[in-house]
């Protein structure tokens, strides 16, 4: 195979490449991937908070039942505690995603009032 043959075979199919990429099916690859990839890391994100979320529930559902008062159960304060601290740091997460977009949306300006 001389040097000439080399250039023109791999010239063809650097041509069918191209033709291949340019079909329907690649069409903006790159933005479907991102959205395909977004809606991954949500679900996986959203899969450990619902379990810990179960997790936390199975806890106050344990306190209940303990001893009675009154013959009602009482809910343990530090579980209710725990559940308030979770609530917290969800919440504070959430506000975290919110500042980041704001930061993308408006390049950069500030206007949100921090605590």
């Amino acid at each position: 195979m001389t040097f000439f043959n080399f250039l023109s075979s791999n010239g063809q199919l650097i041509l069918l490449f191209k033709r291949k990429l340019s079909s329907p099916d690649y069409k903006n690859v790159d933005e479907k991937f991102r959205i395909a990839l977004i809606d991954v890391e949500t679900t996986q994100i959203a899969s450990e908070d619902l379990k810990k979320y179960g997790n936390a529930l199975d806890k106050v559902r344990l306190a209940y039942i303990g001893p009675t008062i009154n013959t009602r159960p009482y809910l343990n304060l530090q579980f209710l505690q725990a559940i308030l601290k979770f609530h917290h740091v969800k919440i504070d997460d959430i506000n975290k995603i919110v500042r980041e977009l704001w930061l993308l949306t408006y390049k950069g300006e500030r206007g949100w009032v921090q605590r």
